[in-house]
This record gives C-alpha cells, sequence and structure tokens, in this order.
C-alpha cells in the first residue's frame, strides 16, 4: 500500500485523470479505513490538504495518521496537525541534508515488520 500512496503523492495530476471524478472519494475511503504513513511529501500540498479537510468534515477517522519529517518544526504546528488532521509528526535529525538517518530507520522498521510477519 504504501507505494500506492508514493504514486499519488508523486503523479497525482495522472491519477487523478485516470481515476476520474471518484479520485477524492477513493481517497477519503482510504483515509477513514486505515492509517496512513506520509513520507516525502508536506502537508501543504492541495491535494493532501483538501483530502484531509474533507476526511474530517465527513466522519473524523479514528485511526491515527503519521508523518515523517524532519526535526524543526515549531511544537505549535506539530500541535495543531495532531488536533485537525489526527496526524502525529514523526521528526529525524537531517542536518547534513541527505536524509541518511530517516533511510536508517525506514529500513530498521521493515525488518522488525519483516520479523513480526514470520512469527505470525
Amino acid at each position: 500500500m504504501f507505494k500506492w500512496l508514493a504514486a499519488i503523492s508523486s503523479n497525482t495530476q495522472r491519477i487523478k485523470l485516470a481515476c476520474g471524478p471518484s479520485f477524492y472519494s477513493l481517497l477519503d475511503s482510504l483515509f477513514l479505513v486505515n492509517t496512513i504513513l506520509f513520507i516525502g511529501c508536506g502537508l501543504s500540498d492541495p491535494d493532501i490538504q483538501l483530502v484531509l479537510e474533507n476526511s474530517n468534515i465527513a466522519v473524523p477517522s479514528a485511526h491515527p495518521h503519521y508523518s515523517i519529517m524532519p526535526a524543526g518544526m515549531h511544537n505549535a504546528l506539530n500541535k495543531a496537525i495532531k488536533s485537525s488532521y489526527n496526524i502525529k509528526i514523526l521528526e529525524y535529525e537531517n542536518d547534513n541534508g541527505d536524509h541518511a538517518s530517516l533511510l536508517a530507520s525506514l529500513n530498521e522498521l521493515k525488518d522488525l515488520v519483516s520479523a513480526i510477519r514470520a512469527v505470525n
């Protein structure tokens, strides 16, 4: 699913054309019944904002969402995003701009998920 969501943020226009008028309905549904992890996209993207606003107005999701961002966002903004959209900001250090700590953390997460899936 993560690959599909990454495709949405990087190829929004193409996907909107392919899905037609149901594009936003599809995204609304995904946001309501799944936990979403935003990687590599800002929450200021107009399409993301529209879906977040629509889904929170229609039926606020009980599923928490997460966004991975470089450290340094003001705490008040983090709290506003959490209370408005049910999105928790996961920060990582990116002092040299190469996102190395994020990549290492995502690889560690992949290994942990693989280990859990192997047991279940």
